[in-house]
This record gives structure tokens, sequence and C-alpha cells, in this order.
């Protein structure tokens, strides 16, 4: 696999680098890039405690909860029945009750030990209350408890799921300085955690470190802390950098890909524009004992899409079938961009109906993709036909919408229409960008309406918009035609 991509994109193992993370630094660096240094006490990454635990707890818990949990459960008489009481409604997703029965404790004189405390905290975990989270493991040390790695991993992994990285990166460096005087030493899945988190947070240069100062302290590496990498370089865009650490894994490793793997590294091949790598990386799942899904597949199409190849995309969309594959409405929209790109409105307009013969509901995408497909080819009427029936079904326009039907007009040389979008549009609370009031200077330039494009060229540059050449040369051409020769030369 690694010699397959390497053949397609001349790929070079991503550069090895030091990192450190340490409190007492005041940065720290990973190649260029320079990140402010995360201690156990960051004011920016840690919530400090308002009152109480107990008022903070139950602060989280609205009236009517607090009043339907107490009439539901009754106060335990001890603390294992409170622990066991804890557990089943975290597993429950009820993390509310869990907490008002944790913040009771005290009034029922029970005293919170390391089991509730582990209890609530993986409660509030399934309830993605990191912040929660991250109370109650200050509670536990402020009460004399040594916190375990499964507890430091629960609180890690609310915070990944909420894309909160800083108070991830404060609390493995809480387990840094911990390793010192305990047993409590991060282990490869708190890496793969708090590396998830960083991606989460679009931070890919610090995952990347992350991933490399676990190499450095010589823990067993797994698929899945690759998986958390190459992840984070894909939301980075940084897909040369995604593909080298499959490379990595599976070639100098020997780590067995999984779905998530192939589905980060396609992912990836789409944001770079490689759709050559995403259909040798979906051809090469079968090799590698993955069996490829919607998920798989569809990042396979947007690559093709984003690669400028409708035939590929088609192509991609119509073998699902033979995969076993149901195509879902996001393998149609990447398909209709990607005819969008062909001009083929007529291709784009049939598979746009053929969505409700799937049992699919087209979204906001899907119509935007027709319209703007429909735009090119010259087929105004289609457009505001398909904007009429995106209202009905009771989706809301977006700047998309607005730019396929100025472009509709454009094309059409119905300037005014044009210009009424502009009304429409902010009279759905919408302020077009710099696209579309190109677009309509440019219907106004084809009829010679100078007035409008000059106006319409200020209002751009007041709004410190990018005005393109199309539209300056009508702005000169209008200034020349009103006699404005300080405008034409300005």
């Amino acid at each position: 696999l690694g010699i397959r991509l390497r053949a397609w994109a001349g790929l070079t193992p991503f550069p090895s680098c030091s990192f450190s993370l340490g409190a007492s630094s005041s940065s720290c660096h990973f190649g260029s890039c320079t990140f402010p240094a995360v201690s156990s006490s960051s004011s920016s990454a840690r919530i400090p405690l308002a009152g109480s635990s107990q008022t903070r707890y139950k602060a989280a818990v609205s009236d009517q909860q607090a009043t339907t949990t107490k009439q539901q459960h009754p106060p335990s008489s001890s603390v294992a029945e409170v622990a066991a009481s804890i557990t089943a409604l975290g597993q429950k997703a009820r993390w509310q009750a869990a907490m008002l029965a944790f913040a009771d404790m005290g009034r029922n004189n029970l005293s919170a030990d390391w089991v509730t405390h582990r209890a609530a905290i993986e409660a509030c975990r399934r309830g993605l209350q990191w912040d929660l989270c991250l109370h109650l493991l200050d509670d536990m040390k402020v009460s004399g408890m040594r916190p375990a790695v499964a507890a430091y991993g629960a609180v890690l992994s609310a915070c990944s799921r909420r894309a909160q990285w800083l108070p991830a990166l404060a609390v493995l460096a809480e387990m840094r300085q911990a390793s010192q005087a305990t047993k409590v030493s991060p282990n490869v899945t708190v890496y793969s955690t708090v590396i998830s988190a960083c991606g989460q947070g679009h931070q890919w240069a610090m995952s990347l470190a992350l991933l490399r100062e676990a190499q450095a302290k010589s823990l067993p590496l797994d698929i899945i802390v690759f998986n958390a990498a190459m992840t984070a370089c894909e939301r980075g865009r940084q897909w040369s950098a995604a593909l080298a650490l499959l490379d990595e894994a599976t070639g100098r490793l020997g780590l067995a890909p999984s779905a998530v793997t192939l589905g980060a590294a396609v992912s990836a091949c789409a944001e770079g524009h490689f759709w050559q790598g995403a259909l040798s990386l979906l051809d090469a799942a079968v090799s590698c004992r993955v069996v490829p899904d919607v998920i798989l597949c569809n990042s396979a199409i947007s690559a093709a899409e984003k690669g400028h190849r409708w035939d590929v995309s088609l192509a991609l969309l119509v073998d699902m079938p033979r995969r076993r594959l149901a195509p879902d409405i996001f393998s149609v929209n990447s398909t209709i961009s990607a005819f969008s790109q062909g001009a083929l409105w007529e291709e784009a307009l049939t598979l746009f109906r053929s969505v409700s013969t799937r049992s699919l509901h087209p979204c906001s995408i899907t119509f935007n993709a027709t319209m703007g497909s429909c735009a090119k080819g010259n087929h105004w009427p289609i457009v505001m036909q398909l904007l009429d029936e995106m209202m009905q079904r009771s989706l809301r326009p977006s700047d998309s919408s607005f730019n396929a039907v100025a472009l509709a007009f454009e094309r059409a040389q119905l300037w005014q229409r044009a210009l009424q979008c502009l009304d429409e549009a902010s009279g759905h609370g919408l302020q077009l960008g710099a696209y579309t009031l190109n677009v309509v200077v440019s219907a106004c330039s084809k009829a010679r309406r100078w007035q409008q494009v000059l106006q319409l060229v200020a209002q751009m540059e007041a709004s410190s918009m990018i005005v393109d050449a199309a539209a300056r040369a009508a702005r000169l051409s209008g200034a020349v035609e009103a006699g404005d020769l300080a405008a034409a030369l300005a």
C-alpha cells in the first residue's frame, strides 16, 4: 500500500521532530510552529470552581430535573448504593440525575470515595460534560485521592469529543507531573485521546508533535494513535502528512489499517484533490482486509469531484450497489457537484430527480449543487423552480443558493432580475459576498447599466470586498461613459 501511494504522490516519510510539553517551558515548538506551553494550572485551560463542588454540580441541573430525579430515585443509604445508582444512571445517558445523586451525598452524611468519583466522571463523559469531568478530577485530588489512568482517560475523552484541546493538554501535563511521584503515567491510549482532541480543535501540528513524543517514550504505538494523527492532518488540510503517516504505520511499523485509517487517508486525498490516491486506497481496502463502507466510498467520490473528474465520481456512485452499499444523500451531493463542474446540467438534474425514488431526502447542499449546475447551463427557469421547491420543503436558502440565481440571470442577460436577487437575499437575512456581487456587476455591465455598475463596485470597495478584473473593467467603462475621468483613473 505504501509503495502504491509513493508511486502516485512521491511521498517521503514525515520528518521526525523534538517536542517538549513541560509546565516550566514558556513555549513549545514543532517545525516552524510555536505554541504556548500548557500547564496543569493554566487559567486558559481549566475552569475555576465557583462556590462549593455540590453547588456547582447542582447548578448544572435544572429545578425540574432535580424534582423529577428525587421523586424517581430516593436517597441511598450507603456509598456503595450511591455508586451503583450513579453508574446505572450514567449508562442510561442521564448525567444530570447522576450528578444530583453525587451532590446529595454530603446532605445524607455520606463521603464520596474513589468509586463514586469515577462513576460520576464516567456519567459526565457520556453526557459530554467535559467541564464537570475536570471539576470531579480536581475534587479527587483535593480529597487526597490519586486518580488512576482510567479516570484521567475518561476526562480526556470528554474533552476530546467537545474539541477542548487546551484542557486536554492541561490534563496530560498533570499526568506527566504525577508520573514522577506515582505510577500514573500517560499510555498510548491517553496520547491517542489528546491527539484526537487537538485534531478536533484543528491543531494538526500539535497532534503530530504528541505522536512523536509518544514515540520518543517508546510507547507501543497502535493503529488507533495513527488514526487520530491522520484525522488531525486531514482536518488541517495537510493531506501529504496524513498519507506519510499511513505509509509509516502500514509500511515501517507493519500495522494493519482499519476502516478508520483508510477513511482518514481517502479524506486527506480529497482535501489535496488527489483523486488517484483515493482510488488506489479504495482498491487496496480488500487486500488490507478492510470492507469499504459508505463513508469510505463517499470520501472517494468527493476526491474525484474535487479533482474535476465527474466520470470517476459517477463510476464510484454506480459501483456502490455492487459493493452491497446503498448510496446516501452525501454520495449524491458529491456526484451532482462533480456534474456541475463539468457543465453537465442535464445529468445533474436527472440525478437530483432520482433522489426521491431512492427514498432519500434532498438537503440544502443537494439543491444548491443542482441549481449551480443548471445556472451554468443557462437555464434560469429551472433554477428558480428549484429555489421555490427548496423553500417549500422548509429548507433555508444560503449564499450558495443566491450565487446560483445571480449566475443564472447573468448568463441570461437579465440584469434587473440579477439585481433583485440581492434584495431577496437580504430578505432572508443574508449578506452576499464578493462572488455574487461580481456576477451582478457583470450582468449590469453587459446591459450597459453603468450607474448600477458604479454603485455596486463602490459598495464592494466600502465593504473591503475583492473586486475582480471584469468588475474593475466595468467600473472603468462606466466612469468613462459618465465622463468622470477622475473615477476612471482612480
